[in-house]
């Protein structure tokens, strides 16, 4: 599975993670994708199947490279993924909440010499930036990049949370079998540490 998953990721398809150590051990999942090579087919079944929000996580330094800053304030015992100002591409002419235009910002976002007129705000794409992935955080935005550059060569993931159909958090179990009914690649989290 895992070798299907990263070939999914290399070639800008989708793949299900979940985290199984959250949400009281029922687990949580998202869509995966990367940014650079999002497409409209990509984020629109995501969109459509996820029903959660279009969002990419960048580094600290990825941010400052983008010019992305923080979506609001944040106490200082806040938990939780660190939002940034929502994003569309800078070129994107259309009203940027499209399947389409989603994409287009993913791939600006993605961009390994994307840059601070790569983008512009507000728009239909959220940034989130991570905290410390390679310290166990469980945050979404942290997972994602974690799960991306150890299964493929890119940099950039973009990632939508996967709701069941009550519009809860879905756990481990609705979407391993929403990855059987879309025929996609299905991570455990646990499984990376097999590839340590």
């Amino acid at each position: 599975m895992i070798g299907d998953a990263t070939e999914a990721l290399d070639n800008g398809g989708l793949v299900i993670v979940v985290d199984e150590s959250s949400l009281e051990n029922a687990g949580r999942g998202f869509f995966l994708h990367a940014a650079a090579s999002a497409t409209e087919a990509v984020v629109n079944t995501a969109i459509l199947h996820g029903r959660g929000i279009t969002c990419f996580s960048v580094t600290p330094e990825q941010a400052m490279r983008l010019g992305l800053t923080l979506a609001g304030e944040y106490r200082h015992d806040h938990r939780g993924p660190l939002f940034l100002r929502s994003v569309e591409a800078a070129e994107c002419e259309g009203t940027g909440i499209s399947a389409a235009d989603r994409a287009m910002t993913l791939r600006a976002a993605g961009r390994p010499d994307a840059g601070i007129a790569s983008l512009k705000s507000p728009g239909h794409v959220v940034p989130a930036m991570v905290a410390s992935p390679e310290k166990g955080s469980r945050e979404v935005a942290d997972l994602a990049l974690l799960v991306l550059r150890a299964l493929s060569h890119h940099e950039v993931p973009a990632w939508t949370d996967i709701l069941d159909d009550s519009g809860e958090v879905a756990d481990a179990v609705w979407c391993e079998t929403l990855a059987e009914r879309l025929d996609l690649p299905f991570v455990r989290m646990g499984m990376l540490d097999k590839l340590a």
